[in-house]
């Protein structure tokens, strides 16, 4: 039997009208994909409000506009987290991929091979669908991480490049710095008379 690993979502804020039922609706009719489960963690804000922060295990993920808009958020985001309005009203949560896995999301079936063949072929499709959003995800990932690592390399040459001019710099200057002396007493020397007074105070 086939087994794939789903990406999970973390819901950092969800109001406790925001049940599983509710949250699986959502990502259904948003064209998001169809929920395994949530894990509800309970919280409170700073003024004694009680929420919920929510971890939406992912049974599929539908493969279309919407799904790529919402990883490509999430990735070009600085820190990963996307702003996902779910309705008309303006309502919203702040969401971002969840990395840790449970224990109940390690693994899923995907393929039973004693299903029907019309059925078995519906699921591959399915999960095909699926894996192709997931992989767009990580591909944009991956793009994202090596643009920061090549952004990283240019900056360490672009410092580096900075230190040795700095560095070309305080040469150029200590040079000028002994041609200046040099040519300070090359003048004094032709604006002194020679005697054997100033031989002696010249020498030293």
């Amino acid at each position: 039997m086939t087994t794939f690993n789903n990406i999970s979502l973390y819901i950092k804020r969800a109001d406790l009208y925001c049940t599983k039922d509710y949250i699986t609706n959502i990502f259904k009719i948003t064209n998001v994909g169809i929920v395994k489960d949530v894990t509800f963690i309970k919280k409170v804000d700073s003024i004694g409000r009680a929420y919920n922060s929510a971890i939406v295990i992912f049974e599929n993920w539908f493969m279309n506009i919407n799904v790529t808009k919402l990883f490509e958020d999430m990735n070009f985001s600085v820190n990963g987290v996307t702003k996902f309005i779910y309705d008309n009203d303006g309502r919203y949560w702040f969401i971002n991929v969840y990395k840790p896995i449970i224990e109940e999301s390690k693994e899923f079936a995907i393929v039973d091979p004693s299903l029907p063949d019309n059925v078995r072929i519906e699921q591959l499709e399915k999960l095909v669908k699926s894996m192709s959003a997931q992989m767009h995800y990580i591909q944009i990932r991956q793009e994202k991480t090596e643009s920061q690592l090549m952004e990283a390399e240019e900056k360490q040459s672009y410092h580096a490049l900075c230190n040795m001019e700095l560095r070309f710099q305080l040469e150029d200057k200590d040079m000028e710095i002994i041609w200046l002396k040099r040519d300070f007493e090359n003048k004094l020397l032709k604006c002194v008379p020679l005697n054997d007074t100033n031989t002696d105070i010249i020498k030293k």
